[in-house]
């Protein structure tokens, strides 16, 4: 587990962040966000480190097809086509 990096920069579209389950428990797992504005996660100390600065279509055409994660993300089977 890493230490928290203070966010400097808001959750917005395209921006990656380390994944956290509470203070300090920050892992190597990162996610990209896909919404217009997750400003909801810079108070809970996801702090972004990088942006998509292109090829947005194509982490939109993934997500789609995949989701967030979860109990209603589809099988791995059935991303392959």
């Amino acid at each position: 587990r890493l230490n928290d990096e203070p966010v400097k920069v808001s959750n917005s579209r395209g921006t990656i962040s380390f994944a956290t389950s509470g203070k300090n428990t920050r892992v190597t797992q990162v996610f990209i966000n896909t919404a217009k504005s997750n400003k909801n996660l810079d108070k809970e100390g996801f702090s972004p480190v990088a942006e998509v600065v292109s090829g947005m279509d194509v982490v939109d055409r993934f997500y789609s097809g995949y989701g967030g994660g979860g109990p209603k993300a589809p099988k791995q089977g059935l991303m392959v086509k």
